[in-house]
């Protein structure tokens, strides 16, 4: 009998093992799913790799190719099916998407009886719908039982309008260039730090940028602030008042302020729009349309 390097020789078996079970394990995972490459014609991969991943779920995994672009499926049948799915309805040449702009002033509303029914805030945000009213495309307001109301010119504003490609961004309305007052709690709060290096005027810009799921359209909003000073112009964003709006095609909504500073950004953002629109009480008005 060989003693001694008996029990060092016994160890080597269940390596050998475990190893044969790990692949046993590999082989049957690879027997129970399919692995299908997805390369999209009209999107980047690295956009579409989130939902692709909600779409198989616990069942499989995507990875982006970033060679190719190309999106590869790992999962059961089922799972690369609702991929396929998900790939097919989101694969799909940009369209344009109209975003129109307004203004008014709640006040105006409540004149009329009409009430505004607000969702959950977003940050500084809220967006809320007419009750029972329906806004006009000449800035009147249908009542119940098909009643037009006029609004006052001075709290209503010109509409404006921007048309831009769904994924892209543009600037949806930049409020007037205002002198920049150091006591005024809404810049340094709402734009997340003190504006400081002499500046001597700012300028609030919202920008829009659209996706289209499905019936409706998804804008995100992004508030910019630039700044003017003796070191030039300087271009901030407003990370902290970023808000996403999900609209049926061809539907208004109105986007309100939530807080103070809200209220004080809001203004000064729509002031470019018209006489009225210096007003706290002012609501914006979103309509985004789909254009094919």
């Amino acid at each position: 009998m060989i003693k001694g390097g008996n029990r060092h020789n016994r160890r080597i078996p269940w390596r050998l093992l475990g190893g044969l079970l790990l692949l046993l394990v590999l082989v049957a995972y690879a027997r129970a799913n399919e692995v299908e490459v997805l390369r999209p014609q009209h999107r980047l991969g690295a956009d579409l790799l989130a939902a692709m991943q909600a779409a198989v779920g616990d069942e499989g995994t995507v990875t982006l190719d970033q060679r190719t672009g190309a999106l590869v499926v790992v999962g059961t049948p089922a799972a690369i099916a609702r991929a396929k799915k998900v790939l097919a309805e989101l694969d799909v040449a940009p369209r344009m998407v109209r975003i129109e702009v307004g203004s008014l002033a709640q006040g105006a509303l409540a004149s009329l009886g009409v009430d505004i029914a607000w969702s959950a805030a977003a940050g500084p945000w809220r967006v809320g719908h007419l009750r029972d009213a329906e806004l006009l495309d000449d800035g009147g307001v249908r009542l119940r039982g098909g009643v037009t109301q006029r609004l006052d010119r001075n709290l209503v504003s010109t509409r404006q309008m921007i048309r831009v490609l769904e994924g892209e961004t543009a600037v949806l309305v930049s409020g007037a260039r205002a002198a920049y007052r150091p006591d005024r709690h809404a810049w340094p709060n709402a734009f997340g730090a003190p504006l400081s290096g002499g500046v001597s005027h700012v300028q609030a810009s919202l920008l829009a940028r659209p996706r289209i799921i499905g019936d409706e359209v998804q804008v995100e909003l992004m508030p910019r602030v630039v700044t003017f000073g003796p070191s030039g112009m300087r271009v901030q964003q407003v990370n902290e008042m970023i808000t996403t709006v999900r609209v049926k095609n061809g539907e208004t909504v109105l986007l309100g302020a939530s807080s103070t500073d809200g209220r004080s950004f809001t203004a000064d953002l729509l002031s470019g729009l018209s006489v009225g629109a210096a007003r706290n009480d002012m609501v914006m008005t979103l309509r985004a349309r789909i254009e094919q």
